[in-house]
């Protein structure tokens, strides 16, 4: 524990974030640096992973960085499944978050986890499809969508999105994307709209003036590969060309 750390951390904010390093005993015989990557993947999207370790916080646990120009690339596919290092102990709260009509069918909980994970392919399809699925083969008991409880999964068992700037600082973040997205589209739009070539975007549209549209623009920055896809958005008595 830190001494004081819960004051400390108020007038430093990075005082207790750490490295995966710093956390994890690299000479533990049942980890390995797979279970607590440094970046997740997703499509040809490389994304930077940092887990901090502040209970009671919105952001304990593993945090997802998205630059902003790549927000409306990342979807919401495989991250309900955690971090391999953490898979386990989120299915097995999961189970346990159930009813106890169902729960009783599942005991022990973390030998119905690990036989779960024995048997399935992470990220292949959504987490609690693949749950319901594995257990009603084990048990032969169905488990309706709308039993398993969320709100009573830990704060780091979820992952907290964290959009960033140009520079790595935060601009916003939350643990539900869609809501990050929406609360950003604008900010979005204008990061999308100048990776297309200046001038291309256009309003006021009568007629089809334009070349055939390509697929998307795409553009290298910082290293990763931004895309804006060309739209034709009807304005009523006219038509806009733009990039979104």
């Amino acid at each position: 524990m830190i001494p004081g750390g819960k004051r400390r951390s108020k007038k430093d904010p990075e005082l207790l974030n750490f490295e995966r390093s710093f956390l994890i005993n690299d000479d533990a015989e049942k980890v390995s640096k797979l279970d607590f990557p440094n970046f997740w993947h997703q499509g040809n999207l490389k994304l930077k992973l940092t887990y901090q370790f502040e209970p009671g916080t919105d952001a304990d646990g593993v945090t997802v960085h998205i630059p902003l120009p790549l927000l409306n690339q990342v979807e919401m596919t495989g991250f309900d499944w955690q971090i391999p290092g953490l898979r386990e102990e989120l299915v097995i709260a999961l189970i346990k978050s159930l009813p106890k009509s169902y729960r009783r069918n599942f005991v022990p909980a973390p030998n119905y986890a690990q036989a779960f994970l024995s048997r399935t392919v992470p990220l292949e399809k959504p987490l609690l499809d693949t749950l319901i699925y594995e257990l009603r083969r084990m048990t032969g008991v169905t488990v309706e969508a709308e039993q398993w409880n969320w709100e009573q999964i830990p704060s780091h068992l979820k992952m907290t999105f964290r959009v960033v700037d140009e520079n790595d600082k935060k601009i916003a973040e939350s643990m539900n994307l869609d809501e990050l997205k929406f609360s950003l589209k604008d900010r979005v739009q204008e990061s999308i709209s100048a990776v297309a070539d200046d001038g291309i975007e256009q309003s006021g549209l009568h007629i089809w003036s334009f070349a055939d549209l390509p697929q998307c623009y795409e553009q290298k920055q910082r290293g990763f590969s931004v895309k804006a896809f060309p739209a034709i958005v009807d304005e009523k008595r006219c038509c806009r060309y733009k990039t979104v």
